[in-house]
């Protein structure tokens, strides 16, 4: 008998469908979990506990909207030390930060609500690089999603629960916006403590939740820590001939290996991250992708990161 093998080879094939069930939905109750993995409700508490527990995951909410500004800063630095990158890491803004190998030596995502403070922010990196910056490259993200981490899934069935979000960036009102905010800080928590954070009623924000996850303004997902699951996690950026981007998006969707993507405008189209079991595994991944859409891929390049500050928001 042939034994199935993981993708993480810290964790067993329970707990990686549990990951990609959590990615398309993080508030699925453990009851629910259990009956969609035709599994005792015990052994998937004791999988989803460790999970959280232990730091392999954690909650997230992925949001597309008109309030909120996200942008990518790639730099390249003819010299850098450690100085410089605590510096980086306390910039304003930050949610993400990751030392790279390749065309960029840093690849910064911050989130902003007013275009000003981006402006502050690439004046202080200017500051702050004077003296080694080579290049400074910017992405705006219009759209940003996780694809269900595919890598983990186990059953073909559960492929056919993901449901893209809105790639137009929707308008929402002032109280979907606060409700927003809070649910940034804590994707899991309980209705009865938003009723107590925001001063809405119960009614208003199961209408308010009901209409963003509909309407595919929000996703409850999570981050995995792919280092402790021990795996790689890079990039590769990619610019592609637009008039071929439903077929390249129809096979981001597609691709095993593409758990996130950022839609950009800028120094590049798109943002691609890509887990691997090894470095050469993600080159090999990177290379398929590049034979795959020969005709529709322009340019592209691969990051090694290391990642200096996780995912905050």
């Amino acid at each position: 008998m042939i034994k199935k093998l993981t993708f993480s080879p810290n964790i067993d094939i329970l707990s990686e469908n549990i990951i990609y069930l959590l990615s398309l939905n993080s508030r699925k109750t453990i009851s629910e979990l259990a009956d969609t993995l035709r599994c005792s409700r015990k052994k998937v508490e004791q999988r989803y506990k460790k999970l959280f527990d232990q730091e392999y995951i954690k909650p997230l909410l992925v949001t597309n909207n008109a309030y909120l500004f996200k942008v990518t800063v790639f730099l390249k630095l003819s010299q850098f030390d450690t100085p410089l990158i605590t510096a980086l890491k306390n910039l304003k803004g930050l949610v993400k930060a990751k030392e790279a190998l390749g065309q960029y030596d840093f690849s910064l995502l911050f989130f902003f609500l007013h275009k000003d403070e981006l402006n502050q922010v690439l004046h202080e990196i200017n500051v702050l690089c004077h003296n080694c910056l080579q290049t400074l490259d910017v992405v705006f993200h219009d759209f940003e999603d996780t694809l269900g981490y595919k890598s983990f899934c186990h059953d073909p069935l559960f492929f056919t629960y993901y449901t893209p979000l809105n790639s137009e960036k929707k308008t929402i009102t002032r109280s979907e916006w606060t409700l927003i905010q809070v649910l940034n800080k804590n994707p899991l928590i309980n209705l009865k403590e938003l009723v107590q954070q925001t001063g809405f009623s119960y009614t208003q924000i199961k209408e308010m939740l009901d209409k963003l996850k509909s309407e595919g303004i929000i996703r409850f997902s999570i981050d995995p820590n792919y280092e402790k699951l021990g795996l790689e996690f890079h990039n590769l950026l990619v610019k592609i001939n637009l008039g071929k981007q439903s077929l390249f998006e129809q096979y981001i969707l597609r691709n095993p290996r593409i758990h996130w993507v950022k839609r950009g405008q800028g120094s590049w189209d798109y943002i691609l991250s890509i887990p691997a079991q090894t470095i050469p595994e993600f080159i090999d991944s990177t290379r398929k992708i590049r034979e795959d859409n020969q005709d529709i891929i322009l340019q592209c390049s691969a990051l090694i990161s290391k990642i200096h500050v996780k995912r905050k928001l």
